[in-house]
């Protein structure tokens, strides 16, 4: 009898743009999801990492994401497999695991082998869960290596748990079809301008495909685009189902549901998200961006918009005017950048400290101390890691 997987990651809950509450959005993603599982009988749900923005979700979110395993439990789903992300503070999303098993649900923050079984109590689908891989969870120090030995020892690590745990979920039940979960970035996957990974950088925490063990199908989150790996139609994203920034501005987004009918037969199709709040994303000249600008006040309607204008006047009066090429009008323009030459990058005018990504100031500090370009990997990565360990620390200590 064929075993109904949807496949979903990246769900932000709690994710702000510019300021902007996306929860009613959210609430209306998390009732999609909930109808595509009773429409399609579907048997497990895989949320691959990202449940909630931050390690410190708003109660607004966590009502949502405890509401949402409330419904799911009517619809006859036996069970869902949720990881943490980089997003997601492990401690907080295990703290109530043991009242969640009840309803069926796996809460996995350390790398876990599970075995999923059917209303009949019989094993039906091996499972090889990881969550988000921290460098310590997987090799130790090297103060001083290479930037490619530390991502060799990487990808060896990583390798390694994906092994171990597939092979224990295997010995538990080795008739059943196998699966693993992760949430990481693979090498070959399309990662979208302005995502924001926070630790791709010279290569060291990416992973090549065959790091995965041989299985059935391997769900993954992490990148926001959905898409196949190297052409593998069993490696796949689903994408986040919400468009989380203007680099999404326009495209679909999606969940998949996986059809596993044996060891060696599974297929999947897309399942497209609901549209929801129009996003656009303005380049160019200040008069080009004011008549982009009027078009949509023209077409009506709510629209969220980022500009990014090249002029010579100071930001304030670029500010100024895009505010009035859409006053009075239900068009919304969330932030406007105006790029300086790198000379004045650092301090431009009218610029604000809230629209640069922490990787961004970083760039900018090693531009203003023209820092020679054969060094900048290596300093780069230092500056990830660093921020990641600060990040760790924020989840360890939030309330």
């Amino acid at each position: 009898m064929a075993l109904r997987i949807l496949h979903t990651s990246d769900w932000h809950l709690g994710h702000r743009l510019y300021g902007r509450r996306r929860d009613a959005e959210h609430e209306a993603v998390l009732r999609w999801l909930l109808d595509l599982v009773c429409a399609h009988a579907v048997d497990v749900l895989m949320v691959c990492g990202d449940v909630f923005d931050t390690g410190a979700p708003s109660v607004a979110a966590q009502e949502q994401y405890y509401g949402f395993l409330q419904e799911l439990r009517q619809t006859g789903c036996r069970h869902a497999v949720i990881l943490a992300g980089n997003h997601d503070s492990p401690s907080f999303l295990a703290a109530p695991k043991g009242l969640l098993r009840a309803l069926g649900v796996y809460v996995i923050t350390a790398p876990q082998p599970l075995v999923l079984t059917s209303a009949h109590g019989d094993p039906e689908l091996a499972v090889a869960a990881v969550p988000y891989l921290r460098e310590r969870d997987v090799r130790t120090a090297m103060p001083g290596a290479r930037l490619e030995d530390k991502a060799a020892a990487w990808v060896r690590g990583v390798a390694a748990v994906y092994a171990e745990v597939m092979r224990s979920a295997r010995s538990m039940a080795p008739q059943a079809p196998a699966v693993a979960l992760g949430h990481l970035f693979v090498a070959g996957s399309q990662v979208a301008d302005g995502q924001g990974m926070r630790f791709a950088v010279g290569g060291v925490d990416r992973v090549p495909v065959e790091v995965f063990p041989a299985c059935t199908y391997v769900a993954l989150g992490h990148v926001h685009g959905a898409q196949e790996v190297a052409g593998r139609g069993f490696v796949r994203y689903s994408g986040a189902p919400l468009a989380l920034g203007f680099a999404d501005a326009g495209k679909a987004k999606s969940a998949t549901l996986v059809t596993v009918e044996g060891e060696d037969s599974m297929t999947y199709e897309v399942l497209a998200a609901p549209s929801l709040q129009p996003m656009a994303r303005l380049c160019g000249p200040l008069a080009q961006v004011e008549a982009d600008l009027q078009r949509l006040v023209e077409v009506g309607g709510s629209v969220w918009v980022e500009a990014e204008v090249t002029s010579p006047d100071p930001a304030d009066t670029v500010r100024r005017r895009i505010e009035e090429a859409v006053s009075g009008s239900a068009v919304d323009v969330l932030c406007v950048r105006v790029p300086r030459p790198p000379s004045l990058a650092l301090g431009a005018a009218g610029e604000r400290l809230e629209e640069l990504s922490p990787e961004e100031v970083f760039r900018r500090l090693l531009d203003a101390h023209a820092v020679e370009e054969d060094l900048r990997p290596q300093l780069t990565a230092a500056f990830a890691e660093l921020m990641d360990t600060v990040l760790q620390r924020e989840d360890q200590h939030a309330p």
